[in-house]
């Protein structure tokens, strides 16, 4: 409650108990409604907050100081309806009054502590003031997981998610134009990864999804095939187990789409391989079953366990038990004969023992039966007590079964004291008077007891062995043997009730003298497997070093890695103790499959090495040089062969491309996107509008004429004629000059120095003095010639290049509008430069969509052109300057210029490029480690063969021409894949003649067509 709210309450009540005049009745209830209505405004703002989902806005209006709550309150009072109706007496106005279900509505919330906006809120804020959605978003994502029922950071979440992954959108769409892969997975990977709380759908996000599982694919088609090669070395080596883990990897991805792209082979392969996995594995755990059923059936021929397991059996079970083990050592005997040949000794001294059992319990049966005939005479004449003694037996019997279920020993033992002399009081002797289910519940507590006495005795026993056992010292078998002595005494004390002090005293000294023995044996057994670990360590550094092997002497290093590897496992082997040293026994196994990868990586290399002469495809062949460039040594010549060539992967990959356009990849995607589009561009982009414009829109030029300017002097012409250009024609002051002999001419002249400013024409007047017949007698005479030949051919282009003006389009290639400029015989050769280099412009946003780039001719022509006119402007033609410069060489240029065609020859190009793209590559060999081909049989003689040369280029390595004569080829990079085209060179030239109607075997054609193609 604020100080005011309190002071205003205060006074409310000073006047209704009259304390205070009702003069100040009046300024009071101002007072009250306004706070009262400003508490009413936050109150509703409040609910409209959360109504509409707000729930941290809400809470913020909640929680400002004063609370809403505690305001709520303080302004709530008892006596507030005797306050309106002294108010409404005294004629003064009341408030309102609050909607209750407001009220209650903001108590429910506010006492909701799960509500309470947490401190995560200010992270999100912080996140919001500076403009980092994706901060926020990550601490609205802990705020939804660490408070589930507050619904504001949902939906918040859900909002910001959908801002950030519409900008994602935005960024994806970008890249999905550009082609850029890389930038697309490393995308769609980092959102993949973020835990969105909304479904991301969009057409960009469906693209890049299937982008990035086509690599996902295509990774795992990868991994899925060296793993098949790899589990063909481990099967030729034969430790199946190393290639377990992999061979289930395998397994699981059988149903895959990367599975199904595997070649048949590959296929194949899989099966075979996962049939003998599944052999071996089968093999394994059958013979591991067997040696635990064997280590079982061995246990139970131990003196110990036998004794304890024929100890309640009568005799008939003594002998089935026989017949069980008689059975089961026939059984091992077949499947492990090693093993029942050395536990053969032991069988015969169980089958001895049973015998002797089983013959000790006949003869007690027989002593019973013999008994129980002389005790009828007792029974008969003891009759008369059976109701009496029976009761008596019945309730020592049920205080003897309450103290055995407790396992109180010691009341036990007294029990059953008490039993035999009370039984032998009664006669209980004698069958026919005793209560037989008291007796049967007792002999069971008797039997408990006297085993009981037996693990007492057992302990002693054992504990006076394992006494003497240290004092004589313990040798490691020993040491074996008295740790498992531990472990049975511990089992039986635990099973004891009650055991002595003295016992458990003189048990822990035991337990502690052999821990610590053994302790002092693994410390021994540690030392002696580090050792051996360490010159294993400097073995493995020395012999098993990728980068020095030495394959001359590799088996023999191998070999002596190997046999250190047995010193060492034979220790684990021998002692039991040592198994406990898991670290160590780690450092081992690591050891192991160091070596087993090593043997593995040699096998693999020497394999390879063998079987890379034998690839009949390319693909087969590069499998095999991945594979090379995989092994771990770098050093070996071949595989530094193998992994330098790889490093051209993309070059061998993309023959044509190389061969066509080596130096620009992106250029290459560009003229794949243009073989089906014709050689013009319809639509217009602003920049080639800007360039094009020029040839379009000129109307200054479209109405330029020609005049011949002569002076005269008495009648005759002393000067000219001088040629002059002019934006219109002549234009007569007045027709009645003539009638007074002056004849005055206005024209816009053609002034080169206002070139620059825009203003190439300034308005000039010329006067001449006519006689009555009109002729000129002095000053200049304008003669009209006739419009210039470059503003008809301005009038003429627009129809042409069949522009409009109004959709902005194009409707023929700039290239054949070129072909019409440079053959026009009648127009300045500095205005025929000028309007192809507008064309020229025009070309170079988008050199393949219009052709550009097909045209070799074009391009060295308009370079050549280029070095001589340098860059020209619409009205240089006109300039004396410019004329004097440019007017002879370029009319020297345009006599001398070829007759091809840039557009023929264009559409000529480019569908040899489309017929060379489309080409199959074949494998015809490959070049070894001393620089000499191999080829396959099947290679055609009539083909050339491409490879990669020594600086990484694609070249042309061998021609094999009738003659086989001896030709100069670069020197080729070793390794180097020898390619071809499915298609003889003269093959695909006749293919571009029938289809384009360019007769590409023209001299002009083949001057500019790459040697690689000719035939």
């Amino acid at each position: 409650m604020t100080s005011n709210t309190q002071t205003l309450i205060q006074q409310i009540h000073e006047i209704l108990d009259g304390k205070l005049d009702e003069q100040h009745a009046k300024s009071v209830a101002e007072a009250y409604i306004k706070t009262c209505e400003r508490l009413d405004a936050r109150i509703k703002q409040f609910t409209k907050l959360i109504r509409e989902g707000y729930y941290y806005a809400a809470l913020d209006v909640a929680q400002l100081a004063p609370s809403l709550n505690q305001t709520i309150q303080s302004i709530r009072f008892p006596r507030e309806k005797e306050w309106n109706q002294f108010l409404v007496k005294i004629g003064l106005p009341t408030f309102s009054g609050f909607n209750d279900n407001e009220l209650k509505r903001v108590k429910e919330i506010c006492a909701d502590s799960s509500l309470t906006q947490p401190n995560g809120y200010k992270d999100y804020r912080r996140a919001i003031l500076q403009k980092d959605p994706e901060r926020a978003v990550q601490a609205l994502r802990q705020l939804h997981e660490d408070f589930p029922k507050d619904l504001n950071a949902k939906q918040e979440l859900v909002r910001l998610e959908t801002m950030v992954f519409e900008n994602i959108d935005q960024n994806l769409k970008k890249l999905l134009q550009a082609d850029d892969r890389n930038a697309i997975l490393e995308l769609v990977r980092q959102t993949k990864e973020q835990p969105w709380k909304i479904e991301l759908h969009s057409e960009a996000w469906e693209k890049g999804t299937a982008v990035y599982r086509e690599y996902e694919i295509q990774n795992k088609k990868s991994f899925l095939e060296s793993s098949i090669t790899q589990l063909k070395v481990i099967q030729r080596v034969g430790n199946w187990k190393d290639g377990e883990d992999l061979a289930k990897e395998l397994r699981n991805s059988v149903r895959e789409p990367a599975f199904e792209r595997l070649d048949a082979s590959d296929k194949r392969d899989w099966k075979t391989l996962d049939n003998w996995f599944q052999q071996q594995k089968s093999r394994a755990e059958a013979k591991q079953e067997l040696q635990e059923q064997f280590a079982q059936f061995a246990a139970q021929l131990e003196p110990e366990p036998l004794q304890l397991s024929l100890k309640n059996l009568n005799r008939r079970q003594v002998k089935r038990y026989a017949t069980d083990i008689q059975q089961n050592w026939e059984s091992f005997a077949t499947q492990l004969p090693d093993a029942t040949t050395k536990l053969k000794p032991r069988y015969q001294e169980a089958l001895q023992t049973l015998s002797k059992l089983g013959s000790i319990k006949k003869k007690s049966t027989n002593r019973r039966f013999i008994k129980s005939l002389f005790a009828l005479p007792v029974i008969a004449i003891a009759a008369a007590f059976v109701i009496y003694a029976r009761g008596q037996e019945a309730k020592l019997a049920a205080v003897l079964q309450e103290q055995y279920e407790s396992s109180q020993l010691q009341a036990v033992k007294t029990s059953l004291n008490n039993w035999e002399k009370t039984t032998s009081r009664l006669l209980s002797n004698y069958n026919p008077f005793r209560n037989y289910s008291a007796h049967e519940s007792v002999n069971e507590i008797q039997g408990w007891v006297n085993e009981i006495a037996a693990r007492e005795g057992k302990v002693q026993e054992l504990l006076g062995k394992i006494e003497i056992s240290i004092e004589e010292g313990l040798n490691p078998s020993e040491l074996r043997r008295v740790s498992l002595n531990i472990n049975v005494v511990e089992e039986l004390i635990i099973s004891i009730p009650e055991v002595s002090a003295e016992t458990d005293t003189r048990f822990q000294s035991l337990k502690s003298r052999v821990a610590e023995q053994r302790g002092n044996h693994i410390a021994g057994l540690r030392a002696g497997i580090e050792d051996g670990l360490t010159i294993l360590d400097h073995m493995t550094e020395k012999f098993l070093d990728p980068k020095r092997i030495n394959f001359e002497r590799a088996n023999d290093e191998i070999s002596e890695v190997r046999a250190q590897i047995n010193a060492v496992e034979l220790i684990f082997r021998q002692s039991f103790e040592a198994s406990s040293i898991t670290d160590l026994k780690r450092r081992l196994e690591e050891k192991k499959a160091e070596l087993s990868a090593y043997e593995v990586a040699i096998i693999e290399l020497q394999n390879l090495e063998r079987e890379l002469p034998d690839s009949i495809s390319s693909q087969e062949y590069k499998k095999k040089l991945q594979e090379l460039a995989s092994l771990p040594f770098s050093e070996n010549n071949l595989v530094k062969l193998a992994s330098a060539l790889l490093q051209h992967e993309d070059k061998i990959n993309n023959l044509a491309r190389e061969l066509l356009l080596p130096q620009n990849p992106l250029a290459w995607d560009q003229f794949q996107k243009s073989l089906d589009k014709p050689l013009y561009v319809e639509a217009l982009n602003e920049k080639e509008m800007s360039v094009l414009r020029a040839l379009s829109k000129p109307s200054v030029l479209k109405t330029i004429y020609r005049y011949n300017v002569f002076t005269y002097s008495m009648g005759q012409s002393v000067g000219g004629p001088s040629l002059i250009y002019s934006e219109g024609p002549v234009e007569l002051i007045n027709d009645q000059a003539q009638t007074r002999g002056n004849l005055l001419q206005k024209v816009q002249e053609f002034d080169p120095g206002k070139v620059g400013m825009g203003k190439p024409f300034s308005e000039k007047f010329y006067q001449c003095q006519v006689s009555v017949a009109g002729k000129p007698l002095e000053g200049s005479w304008l003669v009209e010639d006739r419009l210039s030949p470059e503003s008809g051919f301005f009038k003429l282009l627009p129809e042409l290049c069949l522009f409009d003006e109004n959709t902005g389009t194009l409707g023929k290639p700039l290239l054949d509008v070129i072909d019409v400029i440079k053959s026009d015989s009648f127009m300045s050769p500095i205005f025929k430069a000028y309007l192809i280099q507008v064309c020229f412009n025009g070309m170079l946003y988008r050199p393949f969509d219009w052709g550009l780039n097909f045209s070799p001719t074009a391009q060295l022509e308009y370079k050549q052109l280029s070095a001589i006119k340098g860059n020209l402007y619409p009205y240089d033609w006109m300039r004396k300057s410019v004329q004097n410069r440019l007017l002879a060489p370029l009319a020297d240029f345009f006599s001398n210029l070829s007759k091809t065609s840039y557009f023929d020859e264009a559409r000529a190009s480019r569908e040899l490029f489309k017929q060379i793209a489309s080409q199959r590559i074949r494998f015809g060999g490959f070049v070894d480690q001393e620089g000499e081909m191999h080829l396959l049989r099947s290679t055609p003689k009539d083909r050339k063969l491409f490879g990669l040369s020594t600086d990484g280029k694609m070249v042309m390595l061998r021609q094999s021409l009738v003659s086989d004569l001896e030709q100069k080829i670069p020197e080729p990079l070793l390794l180097t894949p020898l390619l071809f085209f499915n298609d003889p060179p003269q093959v695909i030239l006749d293919r571009v003649t029938r289809t384009t109607g360019v007769e590409v075997n023209s001299p002009e054609f083949q001057a500019h067509l790459p040697e690689i193609f000719l035939p």
